[in-house]
């Protein structure tokens, strides 16, 4: 084999890869097939400088990173969020008009005696009123449990 034979060869190769690369590469970063068309034709057409051009003007991130974030970004919103109020003996999430809850049974809040809304059992007065809340009963359901 001849120096220009194995020249020839090496350039064929490198270029080969490097339309293999910016099609691959282009798949995991380009949403729109467009664009890994136009992408992989540089590379072919255009041996060395379209694969250039490419990596210049590529997406930063790949699709599947651009959704981790997506995904870690909603996570940390639920979690920063107003935190819902939850049972204190099961952790079940509640809503504030509840008196007891609906999976353990456990009493979380009675009707006041002076005006008439609800107050949590934890509290000494009510809010709304100001008139002592009344002594705490257990529930009978939770001595069951």
């Amino acid at each position: 084999m001849s120096m220009e034979a194995a020249g020839v060869a090496f350039f064929a190769s490198v270029w080969a890869a490097s339309v293999v690369w910016t099609i691959r590469d282009a798949g995991r970063r380009c949403d729109d097939p467009s664009l890994r068309f136009a992408s992989a034709a540089a590379a072919v057409l255009l041996p060395f400088l379209g694969a250039g051009v490419y990596a210049l003007a590529r997406p930063c991130e790949e699709r599947l990173e651009v959704k981790a974030r997506r995904l870690r970004m909603q996570m940390l919103e639920r979690a920063l969020a107003e935190p819902a109020e939850r049972c204190p003996e099961c952790a079940t999430p509640l809503a504030p008009e509840f008196r007891c809850c609906a999976v353990c049974g456990e009493h979380l809040r009675t009707e006041c005696d002076g005006c008439g809304g609800l107050v949590r059992t934890t509290w000494t007065a009510c809010p709304w009123c100001a008139k002592p809340a009344a002594v705490r009963q257990e529930s009978p359901l939770s001595e069951v449990a």
